[in-house]
């Protein structure tokens, strides 16, 4: 187990509803491909650096507030079907897979957007234009 595992069982052990994890992007690509695996164990986890957050959701609703100055990119977790309004570029009931860009540097056009998750899992990025 890597120390952030440990810190993670401990800080569920303890009864934490939400974890926020700073540092832990960037660096060594190994771990940092490790960490976020590891938002699949602990989807109360979020993943914070400099200008980024990352958290991985799966089948329900999200309001995904507006960052004003901030990209809204979401990655399938593999594979998923999304819907996704209050955006530059919405999708609607939309088939995306991890292999291409379409869900990438979307933005804002209202005080947030609406993620609907249909099937699957994805990553919710926000990072710094």
């Amino acid at each position: 187990m890597t120390d952030l595992e440990i810190a993670l069982e401990a800080a569920r052990g303890h009864g934490a509803t939400e974890m926020l994890v700073y540092g832990a992007l960037g660096g060594r690509l190994d771990m940092t491909l490790g960490n976020i695996g590891l938002l699949e164990a602990y989807p109360e986890m979020r993943l914070i650096t400099a200008g980024q957050t990352v958290r991985l959701v799966g089948t329900g609703r999200y309001e995904l507030p507006r960052h004003d100055g901030h990209y809204l990119s979401l990655i399938p977790w593999k594979r998923a079907n999304v819907t996704i309004r209050g955006v530059k570029y919405p999708l609607d009931r939309h088939d995306v897979v991890s292999h291409e860009a379409l869900t990438i540097s979307n933005e804002w056009d209202s005080e947030a957007a609406d993620l609907i998750v249909h099937e699957g899992t994805v990553l919710v990025l926000t990072i710094q234009k």
